[in-house]
């Protein structure tokens, strides 16, 4: 897999929440957080249906950190349609 910010930045984030963090501020962040990992590896994602208005799904995933270190996750995430395209919602999933 590819550890790529400025993709997530762009066609994931919700028009609001990139209103709330700049570009260039959200792409820092996250490469200080992906610095120590390796790969992701992107198991199973299944689709739960909705809750409220937002699609849910859970994903499981490997990461592999550089010290060489693995470890699972199993991780809900929630979905929003905007402009024809799914956005994660990063306060619902992350917070």
């Amino acid at each position: 897999s590819t550890k790529r910010p400025e993709t997530i930045y762009d066609d994931f984030l919700k028009t609001e929440d990139k209103n709330n963090i700049s570009r260039e501020k959200f792409i820092n962040e996250l490469n200080v957080i992906l610095n120590d990992i390796e790969d992701i590896d992107i198991g199973n994602t299944v689709y739960l249906g909705y809750e409220k208005e937002f699609a849910k799904v859970v994903c499981e995933f490997n990461v592999s950190y550089v010290n060489g270190e693995m470890k699972e996750y199993k991780k809900y995430i929630y979905l929003l349609e905007e402009n024809k395209s799914w956005k994660i919602v990063f306060d619902k999933t992350f917070f």
